[in-house]
């Protein structure tokens, strides 16, 4: 800084403004955008419909490779449905922003039958994430 500023301005100011210079300068970077896949594994195999809960903050637009997929989004919770006509693996991509992952939580799971199933042993996991271009 030029010896002017000093004399112009006292120490606290210059800090201050150097202070708030920076925070707009941080302010602007943008958090990065990623897919996260969610698996559920299953103790029993081929499945045909689940209800998986993420929660965190950032979660945006879901999709489903097979199936038909419902989902609810209430302030930081997205619940997902998944509905498959043949039993299979559920899974889904779900678009994050930001660095954090979100908590994954299985609430119910049916068998190709629709019978509803215990849900010991079961986990939904994320699997990946891929990074896109803003």
């Amino acid at each position: 800084m030029s010896p002017w500023c000093h004399a112009l301005l006292p120490g606290p100011v210059v800090a201050a403004v150097a202070g708030a210079l920076l925070a707009g300068c941080l302010g602007d970077v943008a958090e990065p955008v990623r897919d996260l896949r969610v698996v559920l594994d299953s103790p029993n195999g081929p499945e045909g419909a689940a209800v998986i809960e993420l929660v965190g903050p950032g979660l945006g637009e879901v999709t489903a490779p097979a199936g038909i997929m419902f989902s609810h989004v209430a302030g930081d919770t997205t619940r997902v449905v998944i509905l498959l006509d043949q039993a299979g693996t559920i899974e889904f991509t779900v678009q994050v922003s930001g660095r954090t992952y979100p908590g994954v939580a299985v609430l119910q799971v049916a068998d190709e039958q629709d019978n509803a199933r215990s849900l010991a042993g079961y986990r939904a996991r994320i699997v990946s994430a891929g990074e896109r271009p803003l």
